[in-house]
């Protein structure tokens, strides 16, 4: 996916990688959206803050440029830079606070988020559908661009099949 072609034409992009790699290409993902906005938001929903900045760094971009929300784990420090936020689990309501304290002040202008399966491996499916619908429709409302990672298989899972409602197009990239 071309992130910069994908989403001048729309707002919400679901997108589509494979099992093999997905947090390599999930990374690559969050470089070019760093090079296509001003301050994009990167969200994690299986790595640790140090992780993530460590693989963003290895992939050639700055994190210091991006927003970063993550899931705290055992080893996470406790103090962060002002542009990361963690959430204590992956359950939406934490996770909720931590992205939106960084929306609500830092205003990036877009967000990516994946992978997406692990929102229902500590919520039900309707908290984790209800939490998509909303970004997908505050990131609308905010002139935000919102880009959703997902394997392909777990497309035909019935929680990806709801979100699918919510996008503008879903995009499968690099096989």
């Amino acid at each position: 996916m071309s992130s910069s072609s994908k989403l001048k034409k729309n707002g919400v992009v679901l997108s589509v990688v494979p099992v093999r790699g997905q947090s390599e290409r999930f990374i690559s993902l969050a470089v070019e959206l760093a090079k296509d906005y001003r301050r994009p938001c990167i969200v994690s929903l299986d790595m640790d803050p140090m992780s993530l900045t460590e693989k963003i760094k290895k992939a050639g971009g700055d994190p210091g440029k991006m927003l970063l929300v993550s899931i705290r784990k055992s080893t996470t420090p406790t103090k962060l830079p002002k542009s990361q936020e963690c959430a204590e689990t992956s359950r939406v309501m934490d996770l909720s606070m931590a992205l939106f304290r960084l929306v609500d002040t830092k205003n990036p202008d877009a967000i990516l988020l994946g992978p997406l399966t692990s929102l229902t491996s500590k919520n039900s499916k309707m908290d984790a559908t209800k939490f998509i619908h909303y970004l997908a429709n505050d990131s609308r409302k905010s002139k935000r661009k919102l880009v959703l990672v997902c394997t392909k298989k777990c497309l035909k899972s019935s929680f990806l099949k709801d979100v699918r409602l919510f996008v503008d197009k879903v995009s499968e990239g690099k096989k």
